[in-house]
């Protein structure tokens, strides 16, 4: 039976990782990503990425569909 690390480790093997300026590139290249910042409102106090939209790690499942509603939208947290 998998418990919590296994289902971790297997997220992580699907999810792809990229880099700041991957995301730059491709967003100066015209491709249409959703940046989504999940960092909790206080430590988002002093700012966040610009064009981000916010969406704390505790309210993500419950809200990922108001924030982001196309299904096929590429997003990057």
């Amino acid at each position: 039976m998998a418990n919590y690390r296994d289902y971790l480790k297997q997220a992580k093997a699907e999810i792809p990782r990229t880099t700041v300026d991957e995301i730059r590139a491709r967003l100066q290249a015209g491709e249409r990503i959703e940046l989504l910042d999940v960092r909790e409102d206080q430590e988002t106090q002093d700012g966040i990425l610009p064009g981000a939209k916010t969406l704390s790690r505790a309210h993500f499942e419950s809200r990922i569909e108001d924030i982001v509603p196309d299904k096929n939208t590429e997003v990057v947290l």
